[in-house]
């Protein structure tokens, strides 16, 4: 599915990605945490080939993505999906045409189909009847869900998580961390999610990269991060400052 092969980039003087090598099977799940700043955002960015790497190669099922033509970038965007950390619904859309949106656009459905993948949709992110609700009638975590339905609503082959439960209270977090979870075994697509929350983490990943001042360290797993052998890891996940003494 997604092959990180030496991949580095710089912006100025602050080297972000230093010969990063990661391989992402199909149907895996990973997440991807470090302290603000750290470039996770510049990884998701290069995976939709918004950004390009200074050196290395970055493959999507066999394909280098910085060598990918303007036509070929459209139809692998097509394969992935994303929840935006702010949601990023259209405000003058409904939720129907929010969720039905990149159906139209990119996939040039008809009124009928459309209408029909919609409604499956919202069922499955628990959302049903919300087809004519705007997105200012909607809470926080409605329209984390409504996100959701919109980034699963052309089955993607990739799904991307960018924060996916920042700003929400702990009830609403466990709420769409449940979905996440059920849509990633439902849907079988491969998975990744950049957070800062633990919960979210440990939750909703089989494998957890921490990127920290330029280097992607080896991965833990949700059983053995808490006491991860790399103290940079431990203590980031435990949020200390320094290693107790």
């Amino acid at each position: 599915m997604i092959d990180v092969k030496n991949i580095s980039k710089r912006f100025g003087d602050n080297q972000i990605m230093d010969d990063y090598n990661l391989h992402v099977e199909n149907g895996e799940k990973i997440a991807i945490i470090g302290p603000s700043g750290c470039g996770k955002s510049t990884m998701f960015r290069m995976l939709l080939g918004l950004i390009t790497p200074d050196t290395g190669q970055l493959y999507f099922n066999g394909q280098n993505i910085p060598d990918m033509t303007y036509l070929q970038l459209q139809e692998m965007r097509k394969k992935v999906g994303v929840l935006f950390q702010s949601a990023a619904l259209f405000d003058s859309m409904t939720v129907g045409e929010n969720v039905g949106f990149s159906l139209v656009e990119n996939f040039h459905m008809p009124p009928n189909a459309v209408q029909a993948r919609v409604e499956e949709i919202l069922d499955m992110v628990e959302m049903s009847g919300y087809e004519n609700a705007m997105p200012s009638d909607l809470s926080g975590g409605q329209k984390k869900r409504i996100g959701l339905a919109r980034a699963i609503a052309g089955k993607p082959e990739l799904l991307i998580y960018d924060e996916p439960t920042t700003g929400l209270d702990p009830v609403l977090s466990t709420s769409i961390e449940d979905v996440i979870s059920r849509l990633n075994t439902q849907l079988n697509v491969t998975s990744i999610v950049v957070s800062h929350q633990k919960s979210t983490i440990l939750r909703t990943a089989d494998r957890i990269y921490m990127m920290n001042e330029g280097r992607l360290l080896d991965p833990e797993s949700p059983d053995t991060i808490e006491n991860a052998s790399n103290p940079v890891i431990r203590r980031f996940i435990r949020g200390e400052l320094h290693e107790p003494s």
